[in-house]
């Protein structure tokens, strides 16, 4: 079953330079093509001037206005008298495999689950017949087997078929941040560290929230966004050298105090 919608990039579609050369007319027919493209089995269109026309709802503005539309769709890499868009192909492939693996993942969770319960089954039913023995002795056996039995999750380094699952994507959309960059930033942060996590899911969706407070500084690496008392002693550097440090200032009254000579 093919995805129902797929992402929007506002940033993309704003500089695009297609774009930006088409009319209003021409840019609302493009959409609609790209609608028609995506709702399609094999995400494509017929290579046909009557069938766009009819579709982007141009009619027979189509030959006036098909050029800047046009430009924006290429012949289809496996049908013959069909057309697609390079980008929509390549977001109909990347949420497919994104499927594949979420669906792997979800199958790898539930054995990991199932195990676990039929374990804690086992070692409980071995209590309940020690029980029959004795009542003090089957009190003391109970206590180690359980505690023998609680499963730890202990930090790990990030799996190899780690990814963002749709929790991810919808959050993402919330923040207005672009995901799969985002990943790809914290997957080799996390590599470059050896940072380890318990939950690497909710680890990701941190990182997520934390993006909009890093800004990209030297070529690709993510600092802290300064406060407005640092940016303050930045700009009142000449004025520090005179007497006054960043120990002067005091967020909460407002003042600078001069130190005192040694």
């Amino acid at each position: 079953m093919k995805s129902p919608a797929f992402q929007f990039y506002p940033k993309d579609w704003l500089s695009s330079s297609k774009i930006s050369q088409m009319t209003p007319e021409e840019e609302g027919a493009y959409v609609r093509l790209l609608c028609y493209c995506w709702d399609s089995e094999d995400c494509s269109l017929p290579d046909d001037d009557k069938v766009l026309a009819s579709l982007s709802r141009l009619g027979d503005r189509w030959n006036m206005c098909s050029t800047h539309v046009r430009q924006c769709f290429t012949k289809h890499p496996f049908l013959d008298g069909q057309i697609t868009n390079t980008r929509l192909l390549q977001e109909r492939k990347k949420q497919a495999d994104r499927k594949k693996q979420c669906q792997k993942a979800g199958i790898k969770s539930g054995k990991s689950r199932r195990y676990k319960n039929e374990h804690t089954f086992n070692t409980r039913s071995t209590s309940v017949e020690q029980n029959t023995n004795s009542s003090s002795s089957s009190a003391t056996t109970y206590k180690k087997t359980k505690q023998s039995t609680v499963l730890t999750k202990k930090s790990t380094q990030m799996p190899s078929d780690f990814v963002p699952t749709d929790e991810h994507y919808d959050l993402g959309d919330e923040l207005d941040v672009n995901v799969d960059t985002q990943f790809e930033q914290f997957k080799d942060w996390a590599e470059s560290k050896g940072t380890v996590y318990k939950n690497w899911n909710a680890a990701f969706r941190n990182w997520l929230r934390r993006s909009k407070n890093f800004t990209k500084q030297n070529g690709g690496n993510y600092e802290r966004k300064k406060s407005n008392s640092e940016i303050f002693f930045e700009a009142c550097g000449g004025v520090l050298k005179k007497g006054l440090d960043r120990n002067s200032f005091s967020p909460s009254l407002g003042y600078l105090r001069p130190e005192m000579d040694e």
